[in-house]
């Protein structure tokens, strides 16, 4: 055991440790000083908002309104069948997480749109 603690000490290669103060870390400020293209950046995120409110409301469009009907032949028998988003227990929370999503994309865009202004 004396000869490993001679060997630590006697190494060429030591190692400080150093600790990181988080708040030494992160210098971030919002001034109005550091506007690093602001008004650009708030254009950019109410144009991408928008977007996202768009595309979720025509997938939840395209949901709802989905109808598909097919024929099946059972033993010589022709059946219809009929499919819709609310025979399916997957497909109805998909549509309830897609609606949730349509308001939380509405309310962030407004939100962005009147700090925009």
């Amino acid at each position: 055991m004396a000869k490993a603690t001679e060997q630590k000490q006697n190494s060429p290669l030591t190692m400080e440790e150093t600790k990181l103060d988080i708040r030494d870390v992160i210098t971030t400020t919002y001034d109005e000083d550091n506007s690093h293209g602001g008004r650009r950046n708030d254009v950019a995120m109410v144009m991408l908002r928008a977007m996202c409110m768009a595309v979720s409301a025509v997938s939840l469009l395209l949901m709802v309104t989905a109808r598909e009907t097919s024929m099946t032949t059972l033993y010589g028998f022709e059946f219809q069948l009929h499919a819709v988003w609310s025979l399916s227990d997957s497909l109805i929370y998909l549509v309830v997480v897609t609606s949730a999503t349509v308001i939380y994309s509405v309310l962030q865009l407004v939100l962005s749109g009147t700090r925009l202004m």
